[in-house]
């Protein structure tokens, strides 16, 4: 019995949302790892700017919501206002992550990724979310009277109109905010000024690592993540990558997001979306071809 693309479109929807990997969220809770107990090094190749030095920058600027000198006070706050100012200023995103779980009792790896554009208000965007490894790939596309899904599943392409993606899924806000609760973020600088302010914080605490790995998981080492924020409170990259052990198989998990534009965003139709127009109608319509690819098109 064929699934519908309701049902096949519900796990790209999950995938990115803070659901978790196979067997979703998950692993030791309430775990607290400190993998060193000096300050992490800036990813970017410069000289780390000590946790006093940034605190008395911050105190002569405002911080974004949710921040305080310290490092991240609320991260619901952090996060609407991180969607906010995305959904005010229109962006362009990618996220992409990485590791092992377990599905049906298999030990299995996973790769998935998300890039969106929207426009300024993220009623006219497109997205594209890969299940790396399981040939299935979704695209989402709005003019903002119009949206539409193309399902790549094996070598079958489904269309379907749609009501929208909701703007949480597009600003990945559930996946980056279990990331940034699994940890203890320190601020570590305070740079620029403007649209160039930049704040950055640093951890390598993991206190909750059920929030951030595949259930089952344990001995987990190594685990360090970097956060960098403007001045409006967008994410403007976050990165976190564990090592662990899981169906007693040695891993490692990888996430990486980068926000790659913001404001004056073009977004573009999408070639397939005239198919879809003339197949999709009421119903979804579904038909042969040799696979999904990974490139969005």
């Amino acid at each position: 019995m064929q699934r519908t693309l309701g049902t096949l479109a519900l796990v790209a929807l999950l995938v990115l949302a803070g659901c978790g990997g196979p067997s979703g969220s998950g692993g030791t809770n309430a775990t607290t790892i400190d993998s060193s107990g000096a300050s992490p090094p800036n990813t970017d190749g410069s000289s780390t700017t000590s946790t006093v030095s940034a605190n008395a920058a911050a105190t002569s600027g405002d911080l974004p919501p949710g921040v305080n000198e310290s490092g991240i006070e609320n991260t619901t706050a952090l996060l609407q206002a991180h969607q906010a100012a995305l959904v005010e200023s229109g962006f362009e995103t990618v996220v992409r992550r990485n590791g092992t779980g377990v599905q049906a009792n298999r030990t299995v790896a996973f790769d998935q990724s998300q890039r969106v554009v929207a426009a300024a208000g993220a009623e006219t965007y497109r997205s594209r979310v890969v299940l790396g490894g399981q040939r299935t790939a979704y695209d989402f596309w709005s003019n903002g009277s119009t949206a539409l899904v193309r399902a790549q599943v094996g070598n079958r392409t489904r269309y379907q109109r749609s009501s929208g993606r909701p703007t949480t899924r597009l600003t990945s806000v559930g996946l980056l905010g279990t990331t940034v609760a699994a940890g203890n973020y320190t601020l570590t600088a305070v740079n620029g000024s403007g649209d160039e302010r930049r704040i950055t914080l640093q951890t390598r605490t993991l206190t909750n690592a059920s929030l951030l790995l595949p259930a089952n998981a344990t001995n987990v080492s190594g685990y360090e993540s970097t956060l960098v924020l403007d001045g409006e409170g967008r994410l403007r990259s976050l990165e976190a990558v564990a090592n662990y052990t899981i169906g007693e198989r040695e891993a490692r998990y990888e996430l990486r997001y980068v926000l790659q534009q913001a404001g004056d965003v073009a977004v573009e139709r999408p070639s397939w979306v005239g198919t879809a127009l003339n197949r999709s109608g009421t119903n979804s319509s579904t038909v042969n071809r040799s696979g999904p690819t990974d490139s969005a098109s």
